[in-house]
């Protein structure tokens, strides 16, 4: 019997890939040097596609795919997904979800103490032979301490919790109050900023949120407030974050994600008050399997016509 063909965008790990080969007949767009005769070549025939959240899919795709069915996103972000623009063509997309909620929040804490107790700043004060000769400056404790968060999802709310066990203060900032937690909500976010020590960003990317970090955001935040943003480099402006932080007026950003990564502006690069990742806040060896694993499965009860395991409804996205 043929079997069905999937295009890969973004391919799994390459155990996954040998399974799948068993189901589908795999066209490699990641290998290929000339992807757009291989989209014309096999449109007609590609009812499946795996990518992932820093790649997405082109919503101009969808003509060229006519026989598509099923988006596999590997990743909990769909903001380089157009999950209506699918719907209206007939494609249900899945993602990853709640599989990756831990380690984001984790690395979101550890950027959130890093910036606070200056971790980083102590490492290159000891490995530069400093200690013997002065000492370190003090750095600022995270109790009794407000944390803002944009975005209180499932992501959102694991960091809460975490930052209560560090004795913090919680505020945040949704779409919509949440009636299941007991957090202060702030609807405005420049009155979030004014009453907070750090603002942590773990909203969806897309349009509603672009630069939604603004001049007036930053400087409500205030000379002692950190902005820390493990959701999408698009939340913030980055010409305001870089005034922001050469005019005193917060006291620095950790990011983990950024506008055009990995080639990001030169002038994080020389900036003192910033601490930088390289977009690896899902990035541990547990979690990325199990996101590879999801995947796997979802695309597995497609080829069985069974239910898929995490459908992504056009209004959640």
């Amino acid at each position: 019997m043929t079997k069905p063909k999937l295009l890969v965008i973004q391919a799994l790990d390459l155990d996954f890939m040998q399974q799948l080969e068993q189901y589908f007949e795999l066209i490699r767009h990641d290998k290929s040097d000339a992807p757009g005769k291989l989209i014309a070549e096999h449109g007609d025939d590609i009812v499946v596609a795996i990518t992932h959240s820093g790649i997405g899919f082109k919503s101009d795709w969808l003509v060229h795919l006519p026989n598509l069915k099923l988006i596999a996103n590997n990743g909990v972000g769909l903001d380089a997904v157009d999950v209506q623009a699918c719907a209206e063509h007939g494609v249900q997309v899945t993602n990853t979800p709640e599989v990756l909620d831990d380690d984001v929040a984790d690395l979101a804490i550890g950027l959130l103490i890093s910036a606070f107790r200056n971790i980083h700043g102590g490492h290159e004060f000891v490995k530069k032979g400093l200690w013997p000769k002065q000492r370190f400056p003090l750095t600022r404790s995270l109790k009794n301490k407000t944390l803002g968060i944009v975005g209180l999802g499932r992501i959102g709310l694991a960091i809460a919790q975490r930052a209560e066990a560090f004795g913090m203060k919680i505020a945040y900032h949704n779409r919509r109050r949440r009636d299941d937690v007991d957090y202060r909500y702030v609807r405005d976010l420049v009155e979030l900023a004014k009453d907070s020590d750090a603002l942590m960003l773990s909203c969806p990317g897309g349009p509603e949120t672009t630069e939604i970090i603004n001049r007036e955001v930053l400087e409500a935040l205030g000379p002692n407030g950190w902005v820390v943003n493990i959701a999408r480099g698009s939340v913030i402006d980055e010409d305001a974050l870089f005034y922001a932080l050469n005019n005193n007026q917060i006291a620095g950003a950790a990011l983990d994600v950024y506008w055009h990564e990995p080639n990001i502006d030169e002038r994080y690069l020389t900036n003192p008050k910033v601490l930088l990742s390289p977009h690896h806040a899902s990035a541990t060896r547990e979690t990325r399997y199990a996101m590879a694993d999801l995947v796997f499965q979802n695309l597995l009860n497609f080829a069985r016509s069974e239910p898929l395991i995490t459908p992504v409804a056009p209004d959640e996205a």
